[in-house]
């Protein structure tokens, strides 16, 4: 769980025999002149092979050699340190390394019960612990490898740094007999304390959503986060997706919520009684019904929506719905009780309007094909009306006769505006566009 390694420069008999031998001095400046010359002559193999025989030698003089050799490197915090490994496997077991030491505990850390739980305590919150010490001792066979003995003027600090967390592993969350589902996500050990382990997906950056787990062992509960992140806030298929498991997690009987690792293909966590803590908002299940809308448009027209962090405008709304049922082919009908303007390109939508109005001015009924090659930006998107199909019932035309001398009058690239009326109180317009993405 612990790798401990000595802040401290090495000083066992070995090494000074080693460092104090002038022939080694002098090797070592060869050495290190000869690597110069061979790096800065573009020389690489040999300067590996130079290195490979600077690290041979400098094992050989290890104690405990052949059996165990030096490890230098540097930790996740930038220190430099210098351990003995086994020189090769099954070396620890052949010759095991032993040793002895006597800490002076922190007061920080005096109300820990014993060293195991202060252990634990330092891996479930990834935190280092740091202790002077008053006696040390390693040892391989009948070989000191150091020893050590706190003075007044000479000092020594350990350093144990914990072993890193597994890396995150691949997990689905869905809610069981229901189309609902996070198909995958990684989630990861975040920290351990007592009895609670904290579990979520920081690693996991392209996940549009913040998830996390606080799972108490002893107690057998769990709590379970859902947050979208910032910048799918915007997004109507993520958006859509969380509403719907808040929409889910309503019902007294609800599906059960489940986690499951995409290794095994089998569940670590099953939760029968869960809920969200979301403020209760009666619209959740009209908007949820409006995103689907949206997430279809956004398919059928290949484009992604921005949705806005404002209240939707109702010309917004009703754009979505007209847009929605065009792309099904279906009309979207309304009550028609005020005037409505028509402007019209076509000669023959224009006849077929006066040949309806001539049977009877006072109602009729009249399906009409207008060009319109508009552009309508909605959230973001670029769109394109290019035609609408237009069926009125139940209208009159506002002064026919007017409408008939002003169609005489213009000219040929010029449309005819024309005013409708409705002629009784269940008078209807359906509209259906034509509509594609710029």
């Amino acid at each position: 769980m612990l790798k401990i390694k000595n802040s401290v420069v090495q000083n066992g008999l070995g090494n000074l025999a080693i460092f104090k031998s002038p022939n080694v001095t002098v090797n070592q400046v060869q050495a290190l002149d000869q690597l110069r010359s061979y790096t800065s002559s573009g020389e690489i193999n040999q300067a590996a092979d130079l290195i490979r025989q600077m690290k041979d030698f400098v094992d050989s003089q290890h104690p405990a050699a052949p059996y165990y050799k030096y490890e230098f490197g540097v930790n996740s915090e930038g220190e430099q340190y210098v351990s003995h490994v086994p020189a090769f496997p099954g070396a620890e077991k052949l010759r095991p390394l032993k040793g002895n030491v006597r800490l002076v505990i922190p007061e920080e850390y005096k109300h820990f019960k014993n060293m195991r739980e202060l252990i634990n305590y330092s891996y479930g919150m990834q935190q280092p612990l740091e202790m002077d010490v008053k006696s040390l001792k390693t040892w391989v066979g009948e070989d000191i490898l150091e020893e050590f003995t706190e003075e007044e003027n000479k000092k020594l600090r350990i350093k144990m740094i914990p072993n890193k967390f597994p890396p995150p592993s691949p997990m689905k969350i869905y809610l069981k007999d229901n189309s609902w589902s996070l198909d995958y996500i990684e989630i990861g050990v975040k920290q351990i304390n007592g009895s609670k382990i904290l579990m979520d997906n920081s690693q996991n950056v392209s996940c549009p959503f913040s998830i996390s787990f606080e799972i108490d062992v002893e107690r057998l509960s769990a709590n379970f986060n859902i947050l979208i992140r910032d910048e799918s806030m915007n997004s109507v298929k993520q958006v859509l997706k969380f509403k719907e498991l808040v929409e889910a997690g309503k019902p007294k009987k609800k599906p059960k919520l489940a986690l499951k690792l995409l290794k095994d293909d089998t569940d670590v966590l099953v939760a029968d009684n869960w809920k969200f803590n979301e403020k209760k908002n009666e619209n959740t299940e009209e908007f949820i019904v409006y995103l689907r809308k949206l997430s279809q448009i956004e398919e059928d027209l290949n484009i992604n929506f921005c949705l806005p962090e404002r209240p939707l405008e109702n010309w917004e709304v009703l754009n979505t719905e007209l847009i929605y049922l065009s792309m099904k082919g279906e009309f979207h009908r309304q009550p028609f009780t005020t005037k409505f303007e028509l402007y019209l390109d076509s000669d023959k939508d224009i006849e077929r309007l006066f040949s309806v109005a001539s049977v009877n001015s006072n109602c009729f009924n009249v399906n009409l094909e207008l060009s319109r090659n508009e552009n309508l930006e909605m959230f973001g998107a670029d769109l394109m009306i290019k035609r609408q199909h237009v069926y009125l019932e139940g209208i009159q035309l506002d002064n026919l006769s007017k409408v008939r001398k002003k169609n005489e009058l213009r000219e040929k690239d010029e449309s005819l505006r024309v005013i409708i009326l409705p002629s009784r109180a269940d008078s209807y317009i359906s509209t259906k566009l034509e509509v594609v993405s710029n």
